[in-house]
């Protein structure tokens, strides 16, 4: 009888050593895969959605990355207004219909089309980190349209959204210095002439992320005077950036 209830006692050890193994290999499987997916409105409005989709062991975290990627677009077709909270895309296109109807109302104008596309891409993914870029362009009617890219990164290990750059990047002398070279060397590139510019006058955009080359540094139309509506981006490669660098 005690043989019975050990080899009983052993068995249940066992089985409850199986789950706790299953369970904490499904809490640490960082391991996200995408799929796009593709979705269109014709109605009074044209607006495009080409999305990538996270799927993972863990769908608290890939939840996370669709929430996030969703979240943004719906901020910007609400233009940043507060009544955006809690939206979701299907409520956007509402809000975005409803803001053509009163135009066309307002303004006798029925030849004029809303109409914008929003595109994400992976640029990114390690063991540590994953970056996705949010292209989004608007035509409200006038002669052409403006873009906008927004880059996401998430951090695969705390599975959580970084949010800042500095989270990102060592803002240290030597990444100061290295980055105002490069950003200077750039811009004289896209001007085609030499340009004149204070270091104390450089800031970092807001969009940073990683891609394939090495850190990714995107200022959107407007942000820098002498550009005006042109887009300026730039890559500092992995092997001069590496020291200043959180992430890999």
């Amino acid at each position: 009888m005690e043989k019975f209830k050990f080899q009983k006692f052993l068995k249940i050890i066992t089985f409850l050593m199986v789950l706790l193994i299953a369970s904490c290999g499904e809490d640490t499987d960082r391991t996200i895969s995408f799929e796009e997916s593709y979705s269109k409105v014709e109605d009074s409005v044209f607006m495009e959605f080409n999305l990538v989709k996270a799927y993972s062991k863990n769908e608290i975290f890939s939840s996370l990355i669709n929430k996030t990627i969703e979240d943004s677009i719906v901020r910007i077709l609400y233009q940043g207004k507060r009544k955006s909270n809690n939206k979701t895309i299907d409520d956007a296109i509402v809000s975005f219909k409803r803001e053509y109807a009163q135009f066309k109302s307002e303004f006798n104008e029925p030849e004029v089309l809303f109409e914008c596309t929003f595109d994400t891409e992976v640029l990114y993914q390690s063991d540590e980190i994953i970056t996705i870029g949010l292209t989004s362009y608007f035509n409200l009617g006038g002669a052409h349209g403006n873009s906008y890219i927004s880059i996401l990164n998430f951090d695969k290990q705390t599975q959580s959204i970084i949010n800042s750059n500095l989270e990102l990047l060592d803002n240290s002398d030597e990444f100061k210095v290295l980055f105002n070279k490069s950003f200077k060397e750039k811009l004289t590139n896209q001007l085609e002439s030499d340009v004149e510019i204070e270091s104390s006058s450089i800031s970092l955009p807001n969009q940073i992320g990683l891609n394939d080359e090495g850190v990714l540094f995107i200022y959107n139309a407007y942000e820098i005077d002498i550009i005006g509506s042109e887009l300026f981006e730039f890559v500092i490669p992995y092997d001069e950036i590496e020291k200043s660098l959180n992430y890999h």
